[in-house]
């Protein structure tokens, strides 16, 4: 499991869903920056976003990019699909700081104590098969896979946001990394790293997990993340910015 610490001179938005980018295991850092449109930033520390239109698989008369649920984006509401009606408790929204925002599911932890847990592994939406294996729809929950989860530390307290990407070789039962309810407990770890933990969010992950750093100059100081497949684009992304 490999995370990013920052506080809150970090300023976050959504960044994206005009397009599907290019990977951000392989995108330039300048042109991270152009589609962040970070104003500047002296550094950017970002990570995938949340599920999307993967080769229009769930739509098919909207942009690969579309997200899945609700999304405004640079003060722009963007064509999006509409959460899976056998989730809609489950998704929720990510709210950022320039008031930008997508859904993704599920809820990892809340105040520190897992949200998600073994028992919900018993439910047919969780368990994997044709049907559940449709982007937006959580049918992945109980195979071992690599993951993705932003942590935010209580509204109104000085805690740290800490992006996680827990990796894994291979997928589902031959895979090393995560279930969903093995993810829920890893992350409320981090969670509790605040003295006054918030919650924690399950973002895309597989093949669309990476995290990392860039500065103004597009210099990329940081990648981590899933290289089964260099190659894969994603709809949208995290962008935090520090000015100065």
């Amino acid at each position: 499991m490999t995370w990013l610490s920052i506080d809150s001179s970090y300023k976050g938005k959504v960044a994206g869903a005009n397009r599907a980018l290019t990977s951000l295991q392989s995108i330039a850092g300048r042109q991270l920056n152009a589609v962040a449109k970070t104003g500047g930033a002296s550094h950017m520390a970002f990570i995938n976003g949340g599920f999307f239109n993967w080769q229009s698989t769930t739509d098919r008369r909207l942009p690969e990019s579309s997200p899945i649920g609700a999304a405004v984006i640079d003060s722009k509401t963007v064509h999006s699909v509409a959460i899976p009606e056998v989730h809609a408790r489950d998704y929720h929204k990510l709210l950022m700081a320039d008031l930008s925002y997508i859904h993704s599911a599920p809820m990892l932890a809340f105040q520190g104590i897992a949200s998600f847990t073994e028992d919900h592994l018993n439910h047919s939406r969780f368990i994997f098969s044709r049907g559940t294996n449709v982007p937006g729809n959580l049918g992945h929950a109980d195979q071992r896979n690599t993951r993705s989860a932003i942590s935010q530390p209580a509204s109104g307290t000085d805690g740290r946001t800490r992006l996680v990407v827990g990796s894994s070789k291979g997928r589902g039962p031959e895979g090393t990394g995560y279930t969903m309810a093995e993810w829920a407990d890893a992350v409320a770890r981090i969670d509790r790293m605040n003295a006054d933990p918030g919650r924690s969010l399950n973002l895309d992950g597989g093949a669309s997990s990476v995290l990392g750093v860039v500065n103004k100059a597009g210099e990329v100081l940081l990648r981590f993340g899933d290289y089964s497949n260099p190659d894969r684009s994603i709809g949208n992304f995290l962008a935090f910015a520090r000015r100065g």
